[in-house]
C-alpha cells in the first residue's frame, strides 16, 4: 500500500502551485459574500425583492468557502492528497532545509508553525464541526455546539489562506502576493452584486 500523502519534491512543488490558487480563491470568496453584505447591497436586494436568491448565492458561497477552508485541515489518508495538511507533514518528515528546490525555507518553517498554533484554534474547531455535521453528512450539529459566526468562518479561511500563500512561497512556486492578485475580484464582486 502505498504512502499517505505527498512523496517527493516535485508532488510538493504542484502542491504548493495549487496552494496558492487556493489562497486566492479563499479570498476571493470572502471578498464576494462581504461585497454582498454591503448596506446599500442589502437595500436595493430588498428593494427588488431579491433576498431569497441572494441569500441562496450567499449559502452556497459559504458552503463553498468552509468547504475549501476546512479540506485543508483534514486527515491525510491517501497518497493522492495534496492539501494543506498533507504539505505540512511534508516538509515535517523531510526538513524544509533538506529541499533543495526550496527558496526560502524559513517560509516553510514560519507556515507549519502557524499551522501548528492555528490547529487547536476554537473557531477551526467550530467551523470545522459545522462542515462535519451540516455541509458534508447533513447531520445535527452536536448539543451544545452553535454555528460559527461570519467572523469565525472568515478568520479561519483567511488563515487557512494565509498558511497557504506561505507554503507557496517558501517552495518558490510564485512571489506574488494574494493581496496583490484581490484588486480585480474585489472590483468584480462590487460589479456582480450592484
Amino acid at each position: 500500500m502505498p504512502k499517505a500523502g505527498i512523496s517527493d519534491e516535485a508532488e510538493f512543488r504542484d502542491a504548493a502551485l495549487v496552494a496558492f490558487t487556493d489562497a486566492v480563491n479563499l479570498h476571493r470568496y470572502v471578498a464576494i459574500i462581504e461585497a454582498g453584505n454591503a448596506p446599500e447591497v442589502v437595500a436595493s436586494i430588498n428593494e427588488a425583492r431579491a433576498g431569497r436568491t441572494a441569500t441562496a448565492i450567499r449559502q452556497v458561497l459559504l458552503e463553498a468557502l468552509i468547504g475549501k477552508a476546512i479540506r485543508a485541515w483534514l486527515p491525510v489518508r491517501k497518497a493522492s492528497d495534496r492539501h494543506l495538511r498533507a504539505m505540512v507533514e511534508y516538509i515535517e518528515n523531510t526538513g524544509a532545509e533538506a529541499l533543495s528546490s526550496t527558496p526560502r525555507p524559513a517560509d516553510l518553517e514560519a507556515a507549519i508553525v502557524r499551522f501548528r498554533a492555528a490547529e487547536g484554534a476554537a473557531d477551526l474547531d467550530l467551523v470545522s464541526h459545522m462542515r462535519h455535521k451540516q455541509i458534508a453528512h447533513l447531520a445535527q450539529m452536536d448539543p451544545g455546539r452553535r454555528p460559527p459566526t461570519f467572523n469565525a468562518v472568515f478568520a479561519v479561511a483567511l488563515t487557512t489562506a494565509g498558511i497557504l500563500e506561505q507554503i507557496a512561497h517558501g517552495a518558490g512556486v510564485t512571489t506574488l502576493t494574494v493581496e496583490s492578485q484581490m484588486g480585480e475580484h474585489r472590483a468584480d464582486a462590487a460589479r456582480f452584486w450592484s
